[in-house]
C-alpha cells in the first residue's frame, strides 16, 4: 500500500461516541462509548497535515456521539492541527452537536475560535425528535437552550441538522418553520433512508414538500425571509444554471478517523455492518489502500445504476443531487448502487424546487412588483391546491387548515404587510428577498456529508 498524496482536504475525527442522547434512529454504537486516546488524535493530526492539499482550505470536523463530551479534546486537536498549518492557511472548524452538554466556556471557545456548529435538531418544542439516555423526550430543554447559543454566536456559525423519518416526515414543513422563529438562518435535513418508507410516508414527503414550496413562494413574493435550505439551493443550481451534479470526496479528499485509529472514507462507511471492507488504514502507519481509494475514484457520478430505472430517464435527472457511495454500500453492498427510496425521494425534492424556480425566473427580468402580497396569495392559494389534482396524491392529502395557517401566516391580503420587492434579475440570477441567490454558494458543512 503506496503512501497517500498530498490531497487531502478534509479530516473527521470521532473523538468519542459516548453520547448524553439516546435517538431512535442513531446508527452509532454509543453505549460502548470508545473514545479516541489523545495519541491518536494527535498522530491523526499530524497524517492529516502532512498530507493535506497545498492550496484552499482545510476541513477539521469531528463526530459522535457528542463531542463536546470529549471539550477539552476537541480543543486540543484544533489547537494542534492550526498549529500545523501556515499562517496563511484557513482551516475551517465545524463540528454536530445536541446541543445539551454545551456548557458557556464551549460557546466562548466556538465564537473566539470560529467554530461553526451543526445543531441537531428535528423541529420546535414540540417535536425536536432527541431523547435523553434513560427515556424521554429533550424538546422543552432543547427550545431554551438553542436560541440562548444562537444569540452569543456570529451569524451564519450554525446550522440546524435535522432528521426525516417516516415518524415525522407529516410535520417537515412545520418543523422547519419553527427552526426558523427559533433563530436558525440555515437548516440542513436529510431523510433516514434505512426507515421503513411505505408509500403514505412517501406521499407524505410528497406533500411536505409542495407545502413547502407554497411557504418560500409566498413568503420571497411577500418579501419576506426564509432560512436558507442548502438542498434546495443545490437542486436550484442543477436546474437554473446546469450546473454539474457533485461527486462525493469520502476516501478521495476528505476522511474519517475512528476512536481507534482506523480510517475510513465517512462515518457511514466507519459504522457499517460489514465496515472491515472499506477500512481504508489506520493513523499509525501513515498509509492508505490504493486500491479502495481508487475504486472510490472510479464511483463517480456517470457510472450510478439506480435499481429502478437509468438515470438518463429519470424526470428528476436534471435536478438531482445524490451521490453519496456510503448509501448504496449500506443497502445494496455496492457503491455504485443508488436504492430506489432514494430516487423516490428525490424525486418529489427536484419537483417542488421546480416549481419554486419557474416562479421565480419567470419574473427575472420583470418590474418591480407594486403589491407582492396579491401575486403571494395567487401562488400560495395555487400550489396549495395543487396536491388534490395530483393522482398520486391520497384524498386524505387534500389541503387543509395547515395549508390555510401557511397563506394566513404569510400576511397576504395585507397591503400594509410588506413593501415591495423589485424582482428583476441580473444576468439569469433570481432575487430572493431583495438579495440575489448565490447559486454557487452550496456547500457541504465543513467539507463533509451531513447524513443521518
Amino acid at each position: 500500500m503506496p503512501e497517500t498524496i498530498k490531497r487531502l482536504r478534509g479530516i473527521i475525527l470521532t473523538l468519542t461516541e459516548r453520547c448524553n442522547l439516546r435517538c431512535d434512529y442513531c446508527y452509532v454504537p454509543v453505549e460502548q462509548g470508545r473514545t479516541m486516546t489523545p495519541e491518536v488524535a494527535a498522530r491523526a493530526v499530524d497524517w492529516f497535515a502532512a498530507n493535506a492539499a497545498e492550496d484552499g482550505t482545510l476541513g477539521l470536523s469531528f463526530f459522535g456521539g457528542e463531542p463536546f463530551l470529549a471539550a477539552e479534546p476537541m480543543r486540543r486537536v484544533t489547537g494542534h492541527l492550526r498549529a500545523r498549518v501556515p499562517a496563511h492557511r484557513r482551516v475551517r472548524v465545524v463540528t454536530p452537536t445536541n446541543a445539551l452538554a454545551m456548557s458557556e466556556a464551549d460557546v466562548a471557545w466556538c465564537r473566539q475560535q470560529d467554530v461553526e456548529l451543526a445543531i441537531s435538531i428535528d423541529g420546535g418544542a414540540d417535536s425536536c425528535g432527541r431523547k435523553r439516555a434513560g427515556g424521554g423526550e429533550r424538546a422543552h430543554a432543547l427550545a431554551r437552550a438553542v436560541p440562548e447559543i444562537l444569540r452569543k454566536l456570529p451569524p451564519g456559525a450554525a446550522l440546524a441538522r435535522m432528521t426525516v423519518t417516516p415518524a415525522n416526515v407529516g410535520s417537515l414543513c412545520a418543523n422547519i418553520r419553527a427552526l426558523g422563529r427559533m433563530g436558525f438562518d440555515r437548516i440542513v435535513y436529510l431523510p433516514d433512508y434505512d426507515a421503513p418508507w411505505d408509500e403514505a410516508a412517501l406521499a407524505s414527503w410528497r406533500r411536505e414538500h409542495q407545502r413547502l414550496a407554497t411557504w418560500m413562494i409566498g413568503a420571497r413574493s411577500a418579501g419576506k425571509s426564509v432560512p436558507e435550505l442548502p438542498a434546495w439551493k443545490a437542486i436550484e443550481a442543477r436546474l437554473v444554471r446546469r450546473v454539474p451534479r457533485r461527486r462525493c470526496g469520502a476516501g478521495i479528499d476528505q476522511v474519517t478517523v475512528a476512536p481507534d485509529g482506523e480510517v475510513f472514507p465517512c462515518y457511514r462507511f466507519a459504522y457499517a455492518q460489514d465496515a472491515q471492507v472499506w477500512r481504508l488504514g489506520h493513523v499509525r502507519d501513515g498509509i492508505l489502500d490504493a486500491e479502495k481509494v481508487a475504486r472510490l475514484e472510479q464511483a463517480d457520478v456517470a457510472r450510478l445504476r439506480p435499481e429502478r430505472r437509468a438515470c438518463a430517464s429519470c424526470t428528476a435527472a436534471d435536478g438531482c443531487t445524490h451521490h453519496c457511495p456510503a448509501v448504496g454500500f449500506l443497502a445494496t453492498g455496492d457503491v455504485d448502487r443508488v436504492p430506489d427510496i432514494v430516487c423516490r425521494l428525490m424525486e418529489a425534492q427536484v419537483a417542488a424546487v421546480r416549481e419554486l424556480c419557474v416562479a421565480f425566473q419567470g419574473t427575472a427580468r420583470s418590474k418591480p412588483v407594486a403589491r407582492p402580497w396579491a401575486r403571494a396569495a395567487a401562488v400560495a392559494a395555487a400550489l396549495a391546491g395543487m396536491a388534490a389534482c395530483q393522482s398520486n396524491s391520497p384524498a386524505k392529502l387534500r389541503p387543509d387548515a395547515s395549508d390555510a395557517k401557511q397563506v394566513q401566516d404569510l400576511g397576504v391580503g395585507k397591503p400594509d404587510a410588506a413593501p415591495p420587492v423589485d424582482t428583476a434579475g441580473v444576468d439569469g440570477e433570481a432575487i430572493d428577498g431583495g438579495h440575489v441567490i448565490d447559486w454557487d454558494a452550496y456547500t457541504y458543512v465543513g467539507g463533509v456529508c451531513m447524513l443521518p
